[in-house]
């Protein structure tokens, strides 16, 4: 009996759930009209670094398609290792990577695998990505990057 009628109750208060999502929509909207999208700010400072798709690329080892999504303001779902592979060729601090994982929707946990990326923005801010990774891979974490380093000449 409880659940018919907590269901007739919804039902009752369409009009009420209606006005209660519109005035969500606006408060989301002004929320983000204030907050930077991820997109949005690794774009700011793969300018300010004067990043093109190569030194994308070179500095991640991740891929055009993902240097497009962020050139274009994409506001897809963000993996945390892509997220974490952008900082690290940022070379940003762990404050700036902080920002960053907040406005993809991530945050540093306690587990081994957060705590070692959060080590990498203390002791390895400033290294390659393959410095990093040789660290990552030395803990038994699956290195940064969806591609393939390619050997050097």
């Amino acid at each position: 009996m409880r659940e018919e009628k907590a269901t007739y109750s919804v039902i009752d208060d369409a009009e009420a759930l209606r006005g209660k999502r519109a005035q969500f929509q606006k408060e989301f909207e002004t929320y983000r009209a204030i907050t930077p999208s991820f997109a949005a700010m690794a774009r700011q400072l793969m300018e300010r670094q004067h990043w093109n798709s190569s030194s994308f690329k070179d500095k991640t080892l991740l891929d055009d398609s993902t240097y497009s999504r962020i050139m274009n303001g994409s506001e897809k779902h963000w993996s945390l290792d892509t997220v974490i592979a952008i900082c690290v060729g940022l070379g940003v601090d762990r404050q700036t990577a902080d920002k960053l994982l907040e406005a993809a929707g991530y945050a540093f946990g306690a587990g081994r695998k957060h705590r070692a990326y959060s080590f990498l923005f203390t002791a390895f801010r400033g290294k390659s990505i393959d410095e990093c990774n040789a660290f990552l891979e030395s803990e038994g974490i699956r290195p940064l990057g969806n591609r393939p380093r390619k050997p050097r000449k």
